[in-house]
């Protein structure tokens, strides 16, 4: 499979000796204009979104991304600063589901959380001809219907999921932005609980276990309330008022 994307670590430290660390991430093997076109959008999205969790996550929870620092289109490269934490997929690697189930639980909810803050940033009121293409968009990849409460125009991660997700005690990061763009919420929702149902990330998980990590990540993205939306947008978010039939 031809890679599109580098990362390279730099470990800077500063003149009071102070270490700091950063991901250097470079797309390659395609076209420079769309490279750039690639990399602005990820630069502008995760600065915005950035600023947008500072403001908005809620008090047990720190929300954030990989907040963009530098970007070098000469070089068809970003900058971001390094997330804390553990990626999720690694974390379930090595978790003992049995021992750890409440914990778990609680991170999956947080997961939530941090994908609904992520829609309710960037919900937008579309013309209903725009709105229909999404909707046809998502019923195409998903093949399964639509649901009112879900199919508000947002921008859509499309690769949510614990493998470009870090966490730790209190907060949540996400990474990974490329295909980032306008969809309807409930692709998300349903990208990442595909993904949990059906990853081989680790053989003790069982069935019925898997379906209680959906249920808490649904959970924790019904019950986070929302708020004013990022400035670009026209409309503030309104929360959503049922749990999703996804899975």
């Amino acid at each position: 499979k031809k890679r599109y994307t580098d990362f390279h670590r730099l470990d800077i430290v500063d003149r009071h000796g102070d270490s700091h660390r950063f991901w250097l991430r470079t797309i390659k093997n395609k076209p420079a204009e769309a490279a750039l076109q690639s990399l602005s959008m990820q630069f502008r999205v995760q600065n915005e979104l950035s600023d947008y969790l500072r403001r908005h996550s809620p008090a047990h929870l720190r929300l954030g991304c990989c907040e963009s620092v530098m970007l070098l289109p000469q070089f068809n490269s970003i900058v971001t600063k390094e997330c804390e934490g553990t990626l999720l997929n690694a974390s379930l690697v090595r978790t003992l589901p049995m021992l750890h189930r409440r914990g778990l639980l609680q991170t999956f909810r947080n997961v939530g959380v941090w994908l609904k803050a992520f829609h309710a940033g960037f919900r937008e009121d579309v013309p209903a001809d725009e709105h229909a293409k999404l909707a046809h968009n998502f019923e195409a990849q998903f093949q399964r219907p639509l649901r009112n409460e879900y199919s508000y125009a947002t921008r859509c991660h499309f690769d949510y999921s614990p493998r470009n997700i870090f966490v730790g005690r209190g907060h949540v990061q996400v990474i990974d932005f490329a295909g980032s763009q306008p969809g309807v919420a409930q692709a998300d929702l349903e990208f990442f609980s595909d993904y949990i149902l059906a990853a081989r990330f680790n053989g003790l998980f069982t069935r019925s276990q898997k379906e209680a990590l959906v249920d808490a990540f649904l959970e924790g993205y019904v019950n986070h309330p929302t708020s004013c939306a990022i400035a670009h947008s026209d409309t503030n978010a309104v929360a959503a008022s049922a749990t999703p039939a996804v899975g």
